[in-house]
């Protein structure tokens, strides 16, 4: 009897242990079934697994199949950063939306990718993004990007130092923005003015955002052409003619859109009469002379023309005051608008100030010092200017926005404006204003008032301190 009853409670426990095996294996199984996004935790350091807002939308809203291949070499899917493959990170693409599938490829067993793709040059890491409407090859030097630190020189390799940054989300997301958007925006770019040519940073950057770039004469065009979204005018150094603006100001009338970016060491009375025209017809004039700032808060690197201005709130610039940054506009000029007296159909929006303490230079013979004939602030150097017919101007006051080195100083923040701007312009809801991911540590932007107090500080204040503790604590052990 009592050893059937032991008989009992042996098959009693082996029934209980097979049956926790097999909820334990149903349970794994139905893991491996989870979207990564569930079961793939981001312990990169660098956020480097995790899709921002702006990408989610963009995924999930995908209605057309499309595929990212992953080309890498079989044994080399980790050699990254962070001990993280790129594979988790195109990952969380498709846990989000099950129209997106990856697709692991070995180039070695697929040698025609090239010819194929159109590719001189295939990467390892690199990710072929594809739908039925077009394909866009995403590298890896696209991916983790590597550039030279301009601020940090290294005396025992006399050399900059370089710094890497994880720009996969950018790419990625771009990339399925681009193979899914039934119309690509179309940029006419101005040429004919001696305009200043685009950085290699800058054209990635529209690739990137998805534009159709072409050169623009409008000296053998009768009109700016139907096709043309956008138009952008680059820094011209020579003014405009009078027939190209007013082919512009019957572009704007009907409709488009215009992007000018002016010098502002040329702001000098008379020196641009015929551009100044086309910004008129939007109300918009031009304070003569170049801006000084004379508020250390507002300008970097000592050197008041490199205003550092406040971003103002709009749709464009809420990206950047969420993240506290600051737009570097070096060598700017003041935009003036009346709004009581502008014509009815046109809304002005300022994007970015100076402070009250700066002032503006009319003699470009004259130094920097601030004199009775002087302007003085505050002045708008970037306004968007709004008609009911939905056409519009952006104008800023410094043609090196688009300089690179002045948009590593400010971590990117000139090109997020930029972005955000061209974006907002074509009517794009799906604008991509999306920060890389710095994997060394991010430059710290400090304005000229800001390293004079710090100076000050640790140069100052602090060593009294130290110098005040030291005599206290002496003065006590000799009393005793």
């Amino acid at each position: 009897m009592k050893n059937r009853k032991n008989l009992k409670m042996g098959s009693y426990t082996i029934l209980i242990v097979l049956g926790a095996i097999v909820l334990f294996a149903l349970a794994v199984i139905g893991v491996s079934r989870l979207p990564s996004k569930y079961t793939v935790f981001d312990t990169s350091g660098h956020s480097m697994l995790s899709l921002s807002e702006q990408s989610l939308k963009i995924t999930r809203g995908i209605d057309r199949e499309v595929t990212m291949y992953w080309v890498v070499r079989k044994g080399t899917e980790n050699n990254t950063y962070d001990s993280n493959s790129i594979g988790p990170f195109l990952e969380r693409y498709t846990s989000e939306n099950s129209k997106v599938r990856l697709v692991v490829l070995d180039p070695d067993d697929y040698p025609a990718l090239k010819s194929k793709y159109n590719i001189s040059m295939l990467y390892n890491n690199s990710v072929i993004v594809e739908s039925d409407l077009r394909y866009r090859y995403v590298p890896y030097n696209d991916i983790y990007v590597t550039e030279t630190d301009y601020s940090s020189y290294d005396a025992s390799i006399n050399d900059y130092e370089t710094v890497t940054y994880f720009d996969g989300e950018r790419a990625i997301t771009s990339a399925l923005n681009y193979v899914t958007t039934a119309d690509i925006p179309k940029m006419y770019v101005m040429e004919g003015h001696a305009e200043d040519t685009f950085p290699d940073e800058f054209s990635k950057l529209l690739t990137r955002e998805n534009f159709e770039v072409e050169s623009l004469s409008l000296v053998s065009q009768s009109a700016v052409p139907e096709d043309a979204d956008l138009v952008l005018i680059h820094a011209p150094v020579k003014d405009l003619s009078e027939e190209d603006a007013e082919k512009l100001i019957e572009y704007v009338k009907k409709g488009g859109k215009a992007v000018l970016m002016t010098y502002g060491q040329l702001a000098y009375e008379g020196n641009r009469p015929n551009t100044l025209k086309f910004a008129e017809y939007f109300g918009l004039s031009e304070v003569p002379g170049i801006i000084v700032e004379d508020d250390p808060s507002q300008y970097l690197n000592d050197n008041p023309l490199y205003l550092l201005p406040t971003v103002l709130e709009h749709e464009i610039t809420e990206p950047l005051i969420r993240q506290s940054l600051k737009v570097l506009m070096a060598g700017g000029s003041g935009i003036l608008f009346d709004a009581s007296s502008l014509p009815e159909d046109v809304k002005v929006t300022p994007l970015l100030e100076t402070s009250s303490r700066a002032y503006a230079k009319k003699d470009e013979e004259e130094s920097i010092e601030r004199t009775s004939n002087d302007e003085n602030g505050p002045f708008y150097t970037a306004v968007l200017a709004e008609l009911d017919s939905g056409g519009a101007l952006l104008w800023m006051t410094s043609g090196y926005m688009t300089n690179s080195y002045a948009n590593d100083q400010v971590n990117g923040a000139n090109y997020d404006l930029l972005s955000n701007s061209l974006n907002y312009l074509v009517g794009d809801t799906n604008s991509i204003s999306l920060a890389y991911k710095n994997l060394t540590s991010p430059r710290v932007l400090m304005t000229t008032g800001q390293g004079s107090f710090w100076t000050v500080v640790l140069a100052v204040v602090l060593p009294i301190l130290i110098l005040g503790l030291g005599i206290f604590i002496f003065i006590r052990r000799t009393r005793r």
